[in-house]
């Protein structure tokens, strides 16, 4: 006789943010802060413009799925927050506070919340989980872009794995 136990959403996105969160964080270890601040070909952004991103990201997910409206900021709110996240203490610091504001409203909403629908603040109407779901997967993309920046610095390990 088998028993089944029902998938628990909510449990399952909350693991992979925590989870994607201390790749990340472990992996921004192994870069200075002069390779965190520096844009490649003096023209791609830097790795502390994007982690800034992400840790905005998810607090924003994070307001959303707690049910509250949050407006699109203006180019030049997101560039003058971006700008003040300069150094990696700082990024860490936001990344961390971003996402585990994100994992505490995903857990809150519970699975069968994460169902609701929000609006985010470009407009698409789409439900909460799947705006939980972008979030993680855009914050495992930007880590993706780390280990690409250690690798061009000759480093081509996976720190996260031994940490």
């Amino acid at each position: 006789m088998s028993t089944s136990t029902a998938f628990d959403l909510a449990a399952s996105l909350a693991h992979r943010a925590e989870t994607i969160l201390q790749m990340y964080v472990a992996d921004m270890g192994h870069l200075s802060e002069e390779q965190l601040g520096a844009s490649p070909m003096g023209c791609a952004r830097t790795a502390l413009e994007f982690t800034a991103e992400v840790g905005w990201f998810n607090g924003m997910a994070a307001r959303l799925v707690s049910g509250e409206t949050v407006a699109m900021p203006s180019t030049e709110e997101r560039t003058a927050a971006y700008a003040a996240i300069d150094t990696k203490d700082k990024a860490v610091a936001l990344l961390n506070e971003g996402t585990h504001a994100l994992i505490a409203a995903i857990k809150a909403a519970g699975t069968e919340g994460l169902q609701d629908t929000t609006t985010a603040p470009w407009g698409e109407a789409m439900p909460k989980h799947a705006l939980a779901e972008m979030a993680v997967s855009h914050m495992w993309y930007h880590d993706g872009q780390v280990n690409y920046l250690q690798s061009c610095h000759g480093d081509g390990k996976f720190h996260w794995m031994e940490d």
